[in-house]
């Protein structure tokens, strides 16, 4: 990103597809990539409607990449109404935008202006872009628990598979009602998935405060029980659960970003900034108990990044919530707007 004022819409969105041992995560980021394609073709038939851009793009280097940058102050005039920006006899949009009372003119169209039309395309594109940001700390984390939790069963998880697998239906779906009911059916399926998670996981993970901290506690502990062995097989249920809320959050703000929703979207990022909180206080206290594992250094446990993709989620709330005072822009190739998208 180039500085605080400026949003960048990325070509293409840059996650990981090809996990070998656990391809549902896969699934998903294919899922997530397929829709932001599908979002961002919205907006460059939106850019083939504009003279002024399609005449310059003839003049334009097909091997190079161009920006198309929507000045903040436009995006809010025509988001509140009082300006538009007229069509010509011909149906095609004209070079100028006008103040609605008055019929004065505010500026002459360039490259970088924006019809109306674009602006929800333009906003659902920036969402996703933004949401991005998490779902590639996500990605790391949600990897390193399925390293451990390889073999596991995961049966009291399924509401969350099942919001999932509805999700991945909605977005393969052509019709836009049957994708629209999908989606909905997702979210019910996800938020109370979630939910019960949430609280199980907020229950199991108190066992830890009741483990003894002194040498002499340790030792009255049990002599016939081992208590790396009790902290390892109780850690195991917990990471499961959190990788099963990482991803249904995940998918619960892709459903979200796909009904054009931003602020349910930016709602339900809440309970996910709480929940990792909880979890790196007490992940530490967990996996200091744990037995050593030389192959995996302490500074690249899934733990201990959880305070980064809380940053992450902090930096995409304050992204969506100044989305409508940022210049966004939008990079694509002239033969796009010519002859189609030939990616």
């Amino acid at each position: 990103m180039n500085d605080e004022s400026n949003l960048s819409i990325k070509p293409e969105l840059e996650l990981e597809t090809t996990h070998q041992q656990d391809q549902s995560i896969s699934e998903i980021n294919l899922s997530f990539i397929n829709l932001y394609k599908e979002q961002r073709q919205k907006v460059i038939q939106l850019f083939r409607q504009t003279p002024a851009i399609a005449q310059v793009t003839r003049d334009l280097t097909s091997s190079k990449t161009y920006q198309a940058i929507i000045p903040p102050e436009v995006l809010k005039q025509l988001k509140a109404g009082s300006a538009e920006w007229p069509k010509r006899s011909d149906g095609f949009l004209g070079v100028i935008i006008k103040d609605k009372k008055t019929g004065k003119i505010l500026c002459q169209v360039k490259l970088e202006e924006i019809s109306p039309e674009l602006l929800s395309s333009l906003n659902q594109l920036a969402i996703q872009n933004s949401l991005a940001e998490i779902v590639q700390r996500l990605e790391i984390i949600d990897q390193k628990i399925s390293d451990i939790l390889q073999g596991t069963h995961k049966d009291r998880l399924a509401m969350i598979e099942s919001g999932i697998n509805l999700y991945q239906q909605a977005i393969a779906a052509t019709k836009p009602e049957i994708r629209q009911q999908l989606l909905l059916n997702s979210i019910e399926q996800l938020n109370e998935g979630r939910q019960k998670l949430m609280l199980s996981l907020e229950r199991d993970i108190q066992f830890i405060d009741t483990m003894p901290n002194k040498f002499w506690q340790m030792v009255l502990y049990s002599p016939l029980r081992d208590m790396s062995q009790d902290v390892e097989s109780k850690a195991q249920l917990i990471q499961e659960s959190f990788q099963a809320i990482l991803r249904g959050s995940y998918v619960l703000a892709s459903a979200y970003q796909a009904l054009d929703e931003p602020e349910a979207l930016r709602v339900s990022l809440q309970p996910l900034k709480e929940v990792i909180l909880k979890v790196g206080i007490k992940g530490k206290e967990i996996a200091r108990r744990l037995p050593y594992d030389p192959t995996d250094p302490p500074e690249d446990l899934w733990h201990n990044r959880l305070l980064e993709l809380v940053d992450r989620v902090l930096y995409t709330e304050k992204q969506m919530e100044s989305l409508n005072s940022k210049t966004i822009e939008v990079t694509f190739r002239s033969d796009e707007i010519m002859h189609g998208d030939k990616s």
